[in-house]
């Protein structure tokens, strides 16, 4: 019975590729599981049973290649989602989020210099311990990676200086590459240390400004938040606009007009349509902005309108025509095709239509459409997930390709001796901005559509917390018997000055809305788990739009800092 406990344990249970899928695999089961203030771990499970798998077994070795493809593959279908989301808000107050996030993210770079400085601790601890007091990996990656770049070069230069042999030169790399790798578990384990209080110590900050809101919201009386209406026009348009058209509503009202009735018939509307007076407007959209509507185009219509479906019918169509892909609704003249576009919803979010609305890979549309007209309407949009689902995987390996090969360019620092690089995360990031930004070139479409991204984006991150888990837990014991506690409290302490900081300079900046305030911190902390728990309990739309507004540069300025904390210090 020994015997076969030992052959399990040696050949199943930790052994490499079998403990990696074991990791995974129980992570996702205990993420499932509800923990006391109706929260989950989610994919984060997957570290902690990664941290269990490295404490108990600490020569459990899991090469780092899969750490970097899970990394890469990961933020790629992060860059994609977010980039349509961040370069609109750079139009509108993106620009004073992302200032709030620098200074913000300077500070806490700052007290862990400080703490390098005065208290005498290790500069790759305290890397590690930057990267898990803000709960980001990729940068945990990228300061592992900086190390292997000063170390690669030391390694070369004294081959050179010394004139080894061939075999003496190989044998002299792989001893101080062992050395090197041995080393880098101090990044893990600060990381380690500091990751678990931190999810907890976010987790309770949120807490916080949700009670805060639901205060604020207790005397206020409750509606529903998304309505459908009808409103007949009888008010002249604002300014010097000779009639209504879809897009002047959604303008000056902030809903959709999806279709009317003037003089008996039916009529559908795009974003051009002119509508005449006295014409009987279906609108749909927030409950507050469809309450107003009456006061602005009119005065309330004939609600029966709504249930008047004789000649056409609701259908939700899957795009996957790729010539659709970053078009503007407006722009689609669906009317001549008698239709119209009155919902869209991407993955499990509604999209707000409106003139900066684009169509992309997988977006789930809800049309009006005439009963006679819907096999064409079938045709135009796509409607098929298969193709969908296929067409994502050029834009994968492209991009991935191309951003694990930017990653690699040297970006001098004024003031550092060595180089930083965007790395394994920085690279995919920056090349999935652009090409979520484009959407399509030509026949070529660079989007992923959203269930696939999510799968891709789940696979990927746990693949990488499973690795960063077990080397983690490898030095977790060692370090706590030294000066975790120490560390611990520090990084409790950066935690809540950070989001002290960021609370005190949206409040100067005048920006009261506590949903926007909790997608800024959950971008912030580039934690997708503050993001789900925030907007399952507040306005998940605004929760959205903040976390995509400042994710990427917060990403990319983790990354940075997390290499400075050790180049400097070499």
């Amino acid at each position: 019975m020994n015997d076969i406990a030992n052959w399990l344990l040696s050949n199943w249970v930790f052994a490499t590729l079998p403990a990696l899928t074991l990791i995974m695999g129980l992570g996702e089961v205990i993420g499932r599981i509800k923990l006391p203030g109706n929260f989950k771990l989610g994919v984060a499970a997957v570290f902690f049973v990664g941290v269990m798998f490295g404490v108990i077994y600490p020569d459990l070795e899991i090469h780092h290649d899969i750490e970097r493809f899970g990394l890469a593959l990961f933020i790629y279908c992060v860059g994609l989602t977010a980039a349509p989301a961040f370069f609109q808000s750079l139009k509108r107050n993106g620009l004073m989020l992302n200032l709030t996030t620098f200074v913000a993210m300077t500070a806490i770079f700052l007290c862990s210099m400080g703490v390098i400085k005065f208290f005498g601790k290790d500069s790759m601890v305290m890397s590690g311990l930057f990267c898990g007091t803000l709960t980001n990996t990729p940068s945990l990656n990228a300061a592992k990676e900086a190390k292997r770049l000063v170390s690669k070069n030391a390694i070369e230069k004294y081959i050179k200086e010394n004139g080894l042999e061939a075999q003496e030169a190989e044998v002299y790399r792989d001893a101080q590459n062992d050395l090197v790798e041995k080393e880098l578990k101090k990044v893990d384990a600060g990381y380690g240390v500091a990751y678990p209080f931190a999810i907890v110590g976010v987790l309770l900050i949120v807490q916080f400004h949700l009670i805060r809101e639901k205060r604020r919201k207790v005397n206020l009386p409750q509606a529903p938040s998304y309505m459908i209406s009808v409103v007949e026009l009888s008010k002249d348009v604002p300014g010097n606009y000779r009639c209504w058209t879809g897009a002047l509503i959604n303008r000056f009202v902030g809903v959709v007009a999806s279709r009317y009735r003037f003089n008996g018939k039916h009529h559908f509307i795009d974003g051009d349509t002119m509508i005449p007076m006295g014409a009987m407007v279906v609108i749909e959209g927030p409950a507050a902005s469809v309450e107003a509507a009456a006061d602005i185009l009119g005065k309330k219509g004939d609600m029966g309108l709504i249930q008047d479906r004789n000649f056409f019918s609701t259908r939700f169509f899957t795009v996957s025509n790729k010539l659709l892909i970053n078009q503007s609704v407006w722009r689609l003249k669906l009317s001549s095709m008698g239709a119209s576009i009155c919902r869209i919803k991407r993955g499990d979010t509604r999209l707000e239509i409106n003139q900066r609305t684009r169509l992309q890979l997988g977006d789930l549309v809800r049309v009006i459409v005439k009963k006679d007209k819907q096999v064409s309407l079938n045709k135009f949009f796509g409607n098929s997930m298969n193709i969908a689902t296929e067409q994502t995987f050029f834009s994968l390996f492209i991009g991935v390709a191309l951003g694990l090969l930017i990653g690699q360019i040297p970006i001098p620092v004024p003031g550092v001796d060595v180089p930083v690089t965007l790395g394994y995360a920085g690279g995919p990031l920056v090349v999935a901005l652009v090409f979520g930004s484009i959407g399509r070139s030509g026949p070529f479409v660079w989007s992923i559509a959203p269930a696939a991204n999510m799968a891709l984006r789940h696979a990927g991150f746990a693949l990488f917390l499973a690795v960063i888990g077990v080397n983690s837990g490898s030095k977790l014991l060692s370090t706590l018997r030294g000066d975790g506690w120490f560390l611990i409290l520090v990084s409790l302490g950066m935690l809540v000055l950070v989001h002290l900081i960021i609370w005190v300079v949206l409040l100067i900046c005048k920006v009261p809305s506590i949903p926007t305030l909790l997608g800024v911190m959950s971008g912030f902390q580039t934690q997708p788990m503050a993001m789900e728990f925030a907007a399952s309990r507040s306005d998940a739309t605004t929760v959205n739009v903040g976390n995509a507004s400042v994710y990427p540069l917060a990403t990319i300025l983790k990354i940075f800092y997390a290499q400075l904390l050790i180049v400097m210090f070499l």
